[in-house]
């Protein structure tokens, strides 16, 4: 939760009734926001880095654009879920993203 309130999606309150709160609005943040901060980059494979591909056979590898494509799939797919979409059980398409 620290990393959150560091980041400002969250804040604490101590004391009796204390706890953390939302400050973002739910249909704004979202999971990957809220991945990105708790987990560092979502990335399919360990040389696809957030600053970009730290691999020294990155020029001859067979398979980078694949992993490349899916970490871009990854990414966005998780930017259009959003806390609300959650807490709904679908996102703004209709789509079920938690089984009722």
């Amino acid at each position: 939760m620290a990393l959150l309130v560091k980041a400002e999606v969250v804040a604490g309150t101590h004391g009796k009734g204390g706890g953390y709160q939302l400050i973002i609005p739910p249909e704004e943040c979202s999971v990957g926001m809220v991945l990105r901060v708790t987990e560092g980059p979502v990335t399919p494979v360990a040389c696809i880095g957030e600053d970009g591909v730290r691999c020294d056979r990155a020029g001859t590898c067979k398979t980078l654009p694949l992993w490349l494509k899916l970490d871009n799939m990854i990414n966005e797919y998780l930017d259009t879920i959003t806390i609300k979409d959650l807490i709904d059980g679908s996102d703004t398409h209709g789509n079920i993203i938690v089984p009722q």
